[in-house]
């Protein structure tokens, strides 16, 4: 259970005796200081999720070159998802986007 709401649900909805119940707080990730690579001033958007299909980060990327374009070129998109074969993908749209400075 993460939370002490989760374990009276438990307890409520299934009758597992509490003192079976035990409240383990979600591991924190290993700390990564993804903004240690912004220039100190430099605006920027933080997206924190993993690069599911889903998530939208091509539309995320499409939205940034506009805003780019349209005179917000100090504007940084910083993405903190876990390394995987879409984080490749958009990594290449980024460059085709020609948003590689962003």
């Amino acid at each position: 259970m993460g939370t002490e709401t989760g374990r009276q649900e438990v307890h409520f909805f299934y009758r597992v005796p509490l003192d079976r119940i035990h409240v383990i707080p979600y591991p924190a990730p290993r700390p990564i200081n993804y903004l240690a690579s912004l220039p100190a001033r430099q605006n920027f958007i933080l997206y924190p999720a993993n690069f599911w299909p889903h998530k939208n980060h091509l539309n995320l990327l499409l939205a940034l070159q506009i805003l780019v374009r349209d005179k917000h070129q100090d504007l940084a998109l910083v993405l903190s998802g876990a390394a995987s074969e879409r984080e490749k993908l958009l990594r290449k749209q980024v460059l085709d986007l020609g948003l590689r400075k962003n």
